[in-house]
């Protein structure tokens, strides 16, 4: 039993593209984002409210770009996962490379928009037009809002801080994104005191990023993808949607996002336990791996109560599939297992993922 003077156990959620899935309308994670992303969808081809001076103009251009661009890169009716593509558009980009005489770098920045859009409508559609089931994923947010535990999102999606919004009855200073960042109004988003802390080292799809002021701007509750606003506080309109795919080498990686990894490292530091939920901990993802390591050694050294890991994984095929739940463990026994004493490292595998570790309250 916990004395009266304890301090209350700290866990830290880590929420992979799996997290998102249990929400969606139709299952989507980031193998095949792209797949569904391309698929028609009439009652969202109409022009943006403020279309660009630059194509694609509209979700239907933006499709019809991204379909070439896969046909020039993929086998016929293979589409490849969509951070695959970002990852190779955006090193081309950031050195200034082009890939063809077809595909020369004007052309791969309306690639890279054009998969800006298509993901903001897909998003949209599929996991933001969601229900959540069964009333699991408001039952989650607000085990964390209670807890005052810190969630780190590896999703460029809003469902964090639109079902906090809907819990707190209120918009503003709800969520703390650890890193200094203005509304659409142009005014600081200042944390309330009790604000959860919410990381989203790989950004977001209501970020927008200014390359004239350098302001950050957000609108949780709104993502911009499909919107070409003009920047709040300088008025221009050279704002760049912040969007990070999980790259082994990454040049085009934003400067003003690496101070988020230090807060991630500060909130394990802090916590007791690390729960990992729909995140598969993949080989291309070298930047988590890195810091994850870094701060579980770093908590690792500190006195007191030992740090306990926790993974929430889908067990591929349902009841009767293994092996993708069975590779995601060799993963992390791999990379973090070294770092836990056995009795506080618990891998588990259900066969409808967080729905029904949610289900089971744990």
């Amino acid at each position: 039993m916990s004395s009266a003077t304890e301090s209350p156990s700290r866990t830290v959620y880590f929420l992979g593209a799996g997290a998102s899935a249990a929400v969606s309308a139709t299952a989507v994670v980031t193998s095949n984002l792209l797949q569904k992303a391309l698929e028609a969808s009439e009652p969202t081809d109409a022009a943006p409210e403020s279309a660009s001076e630059e194509p694609p103009h509209s979700v239907a251009d933006a499709r019809a770009i991204a379909r070439e661009f896969v046909r020039f890169t993929a086998r016929q009716d293979f589409v490849p996962s969509v951070d695959d593509v970002l990852a190779l558009v955006d090193s081309a980009i950031a050195r200034e490379l082009d890939l063809s005489t077809d595909w020369p770098l004007h052309r791969l920045g309306e690639v890279r928009r054009a998969l800006e859009l298509l993901m903001f409508d897909c998003v949209e559609r599929h996991v933001h037009g969601g229900a959540p089931r069964d009333g699991m994923w408001f039952k989650f947010i607000s085990r964390c809002r209670a807890e005052q535990a810190a969630i780190v999102t590896l999703n460029w999606d809003c469902l964090v801080e639109r079902t906090l919004a809907a819990i707190a009855g209120q918009q503003r200073g709800i969520v703390d994104y650890g890193l200094s960042c203005v509304t659409e109004d142009g005014s600081p988003l200042v944390p309330d005191s009790d604000a959860i802390v919410v990381l989203k080292p790989h950004g977001s799809l209501s970020w927008r990023h200014c390359t004239v002021c350098q302001a950050l701007v957000v609108d949780p509750l709104h993502p911009m993808g499909k919107l070409r606003r003009p920047c709040p506080c300088c008025c221009t309109r050279r704002m760049r949607q912040v969007l990070v795919p999980p790259v082994v080498s990454d040049p085009s990686r934003p400067w003003y996002l690496a101070g988020l990894w230090k807060r991630v490292e500060d909130a394990i530091y802090a916590s007791d336990k690390l729960t990992f939920i729909g995140y598969s901990l993949p080989s291309q993802d070298v930047h988590v791996r890195m810091h994850l390591v870094r701060a579980v050694a770093r908590r690792r050294a500190k006195r007191g109560v030992p740090l306990r890991l926790e993974v929430v994984a889908k067990r591929a095929g349902g009841a009767g599939g293994t092996a993708a739940s069975s590779l995601e463990e060799s993963r992390y026994n791999g990379l973090l297992g070294g770092l836990f004493d056995p009795p506080n490292f618990l891998f588990r595998a259900f066969p409808d993922g967080m729905a029904d570790w949610m289900r089971g309250d744990n």
